[in-house]
């Protein structure tokens, strides 16, 4: 089982009377998604500090609720209360990622020796997979095998601070998920490929996984840590894609997050299956009589590796022994569940 590990942002909330000053530009905010938009907006320049004059101000939807739905870390919050409306400084605190991820979008920022390396290794990988005329998909199923490849899982007791980078990622290709998560994001975002980070549970543990918009205008789940690294017995490492392209409904079996807080930041849920890899690529079954065809077909052309999405079955009720018995004696190799209804076998 892996360990999911994933940094704890921590800010003070410090709701303290300032000097209002006449010079000082405050944006009016009459609502808490005007907000949201309006910080986004000046977040995706490194702006810091964000000034807003709020309109019907409320304490716990302004500041414990608001901060929760930002798409970026609040280091100090000052304001001043008059009334039903407040004007409010917002100091930012941006990470590796984000200031990567702004230069190489074309921003003018100084950048540290980790961050230049970062920004040079994203560009190496950007021009050794992304080819000219692909498809927003087929940029992201290029991205994701990379760091799939590339990249190893940190299972240290204590993995180092550059495990939770883009650093730690692409520069010493060893990451946790956060590392993979923010990797993910400044490829697909170079790439011009929407996307954006969900935090929760996976399993139960802390975690980090990213939100792309593909082709056909639609959202989907993709979590690069949890397809690297199905290792078997023999040690053979293979490329999974189960979690690429997942639907809430989907990912929910094994991932835990803020709906509410995804609805209200990305305006809409992830529903749409066209891009779901297992779907696409004739991977979806609905009962063991075509799970064993397609491992037979799979098999007979020769793929050794084979996946599968089960759809209105339980996985604990696949026939994996009679799948390896249609293949023969002696095909056999092994065989991976994940907890969103995919099967992995391996063959010789």
């Amino acid at each position: 089982m892996k360990k999911f590990l994933t940094v704890i942002l921590c800010f003070a909330l410090l709701l303290v009377p300032v000097p209002s000053a006449a010079a000082e530009v405050y944006k009016t905010i009459n609502s808490k998604r005007e907000l949201i938009d309006y910080v986004t907006e000046q977040s995706e320049t490194l702006r810091s500090p964000v000034k807003v004059r709020i309109k019907n101000y409320s304490e716990a939807e302004y500041t414990i609720d608001f901060t929760e739905h930002l798409p970026i870390q609040i280091s100090e919050m000052k304001g001043l209360v008059k009334g039903t409306e407040a004007e409010i400084t917002y100091t930012f605190t941006y990470t590796q990622a984000e200031r990567v991820l702004y230069y190489l979008t074309g921003g003018i920022i100084p950048l540290n020796e980790k961050e230049i390396l970062t920004a040079n290794a994203a560009k190496a990988v950007y021009g050794a997979v992304i080819k000219e005329g692909m498809t927003d998909y087929e940029k992201q199923l290029a991205i994701h095998d990379y760091l799939i490849l590339n990249t190893a899982y940190d299972y240290s007791a204590a993995p180092s601070d550059d495990a939770f980078t883009p650093y730690g990622a692409l520069v010493n290709k060893l990451a946790v998920c956060q590392g993979y998560t923010e990797a993910a994001r400044i490829l697909l975002s170079m790439a011009g490929v929407w996307n954006d980070t969900l935090s929760g549970t996976a399993d139960g543990q802390s975690h980090m996984w990213n939100i792309v918009r593909l082709d056909d205008g639609e959202l989907y789940h993709m979590d690069v840590t949890w397809d690297d690294e199905r290792i078997f017995e023999d040690g053979t490492n293979v490329l999974s894609r189960a979690f690429l392209n997942m639907t809430d409904e989907q990912i929910d079996l094994s991932h835990d997050w803020d709906t509410v807080f995804q609805l209200e930041r990305f305006g809409e849920g992830c529903t749409a299956t066209e891009y779901n890899y297992l779907r696409r690529n004739g991977m979806a079954v609905t009962s063991n009589e075509e799970y064993i065809n397609l491992v037979t077909q799979k098999y007979n052309s020769g793929e050794k590796e084979i996946e599968a999405l089960f759809l209105g079955m339980n996985i604990n009720d696949a026939d994996i022994k009679g799948a390896a018995i249609a293949i023969g004696s002696g095909g056999y190799a092994g065989f991976h569940i994940d907890s969103a209804n995919v099967l992995l076998m391996r063959f010789k």
